[in-house]
């Protein structure tokens, strides 16, 4: 049973709270708590106890930069639970309020509309999961133009002793009305991926490249705007989804996924934005035909030089890299590593973060090298050996460079391959004749997460 709703900024700052029960404790109040008790909760820890009959979880969302906490009474839940209903909420309110981020002025602008969600979503301590749809809780909760009619019409049936008016439920989904109309014919499908993947060199002295370990999250953003009660197919191709470990919208009918080798995603789709699918996918190998990167050390007179490469391919589908950068890792060394370039062909180096930063936007077809050296570092007396004559030996380090990480996007395809071959309605001669006139859309984004590269 969940006691209170807490969500919080970075700083554990309080945004908003939503208290289920008399026995709620405000938020100052539950803070306190947890630093006496379980301080790890607030850093790295996502739950811990709090007393002997509460217990506090949280959930940080990364694209929203906001702590999600929940209250609960000590019971025989598995731990999981908690956590996926903090994520389903943070995903809904983006969601409700049609935004990419969720920031903290929206949720303290939209306080009362928040309140009122929450009180849809909860019922007496108890997460109602027949409200977790779009299209119940904005008929019920009306845009915000029109919330100032829904709360003074709701006023004056109150005072006129009648009960405020219902609304109709004319769903033929749970997740979608049924007479929706638009004068849009829309859809928009947008695939990301996000790259994790580490590879090591063969050899010290070979460029070649070998997967260590690596695996892709990808997700699939619908924005639907299409009149009736439409049954859409989107087929993918490029990418063989028999291996993936996919979760679903209520809307997809897994059978008929299952049924097409998972090539194939039949659905009503709810209307306006909605995340139609979340999959992750292990890597058996790996070849990034857009951006490769090597390096090498020994370089020079001195074999105190290094150098790295960064081979970025013409593509017709990717015009160009956002926000690329490489961090440098030297060899855990006592003392700082004296990084000085000599050769650089593309943005800039940063020192103290030992980061080659490129420009926000780098055209594809480009052939980047970073040339450098390390200075040499010098041991105290005390580190160094003692020669034949009993004196001591100054010791010279040369730091080696042992990995490089990079972090970059772009927009036009994805590391898996996949794309989306069609989309298509399947039910045309029951809806609008002018549904032929369907705008489609589609949108392949690729980030990266932990791309490293081993020497």
């Amino acid at each position: 049973m969940y006691i209170a709703f807490y969500i919080c900024d970075t700083k554990n700052q309080l945004v908003f709270q939503y208290l289920c029960d008399s026995i709620a404790p405000h938020f100052s109040k539950l803070l306190t708590r947890i630093h006496s008790l379980c301080p790890e909760v607030l850093d790295v820890e996502t739950r811990g106890n709090v007393s002997k009959d509460l217990k506090i979880y949280r959930y940080f969302s990364a694209t929203n930069n906001l702590n999600y906490y929940a209250l609960t009474i000590v019971s025989r839940h598995h731990d999981l639970e908690p956590h996926h209903v903090l994520e389903s909420i943070d995903t809904l309110l983006v969601e409700y309020f049609n935004k990419t981020n969720l920031t903290t002025t929206k949720i303290m602008n939209n306080y009362d509309r928040m309140t009122i969600l929450f009180d849809l979503l909860i019922d007496g301590g108890i997460i109602d999961g027949n409200n977790f749809y779009m299209n119940k809780l904005r008929n019920q909760i009306p845009l915000k133009n029109d919330f100032s009619n829904f709360i003074n019409d709701a006023a004056k049936s109150l005072q006129k002793g009648q009960a405020p008016s219902k609304t109709v439920d004319n769903e033929v989904v749970p997740w979608r009305s049924k007479e929706i109309k638009t004068v849009r014919n829309e859809i928009y499908v947008d695939v990301k991926e996000t790259l994790y993947v580490t590879l090591i060199k063969s050899n010290r002295a070979s460029h070649r490249l070998k997967l260590l370990n690596g695996y892709i999250n990808g997700s699939v953003s619908v924005d639907s705007s299409i009149g009736g009660v439409p049954m859409l197919e989107v087929s993918f191709g490029g990418c063989d989804f028999k291996d993936i470990i996919p979760k679903f919208h209520d809307c997809v009918e897994v059978n008929e996924f299952l049924t097409n080798d998972g090539n194939i995603i039949k659905f009503i789709p709810p209307d306006g934005k909605f995340q139609l699918m979340e999959y992750s996918m292990a890597l058996s190998s790996f070849n990034d035909n857009l951006i490769s990167c090597n390096f090498t050390n020994g370089l020079g007179n001195s074999n105190d030089e290094f150098e790295i490469t960064l081979n970025i391919n013409k593509s017709n589908k990717v015009p160009k890299i956002n926000n690329l950068q490489v961090c440098l890792n030297f060899e855990n060394r006592e003392g700082q590593s004296k990084v000085k370039i000599l050769r650089n062909t593309h943005g800039r180096f940063e020192y103290g973060k030992n980061t080659w930063i490129f420009d926000s936007e780098l055209l594809t077809g480009t052939l980047p090298v970073l040339r450098g050296c390390v200075e040499e570092e010098t041991k105290n007396e005390e580190d160094g050996g003692i020669d034949g004559e009993g004196r001591r030996i100054l010791s010279k380090l040369r730091p080696e460079l042992r990995s490089v990480i990079m972090s970059f996007q772009y927009e036009g395809q994805l590391p898996s391959g996949t794309r989306v071959s069609s989309i298509n309605i399947r039910n045309d001669s029951t809806s609008n004749p002018q549904r032929q006139q369907l705008f489609k859309g589609v949108k392949y984004v690729t980030k990266t997460s932990n791309y490293e590269i081993r020497g």
